[in-house]
């Protein structure tokens, strides 16, 4: 048997546009998430930005949102050649 839904069920953002659920993994990460991707803090995520190193972001309204996929490719670009270590 199938449940039913009712329109009570279907998330809503204002103004009646309906809101698609949260997936389980999200395509855009916000600051904290992606730094917690990257292992990093948040901070240091914004001071490598501040710098022009950082990983690219999408700015939405005041809200930065990272690329999942660009997060790993700056994860990548940082690796360091086998055999160096400190």
């Amino acid at each position: 048997m199938i449940p039913r839904t009712s329109a009570l069920d279907t998330p809503r953002c204002g103004r009646g546009y309906v809101a698609s659920a949260p997936s389980r993994d999200p395509e855009y990460l916000s600051l904290r998430d992606a730094a917690a991707f990257l292992s990093v803090s948040p901070r240091q995520v914004r001071h490598w930005r501040s710098l022009g190193s950082g990983p690219p972001a999408i700015r939405l309204g005041r809200h930065l949102r990272f690329s999942v996929s660009d997060l790993r490719a700056f994860a990548e670009s940082r690796r360091e050649p086998e055999g160096r270590g400190r």
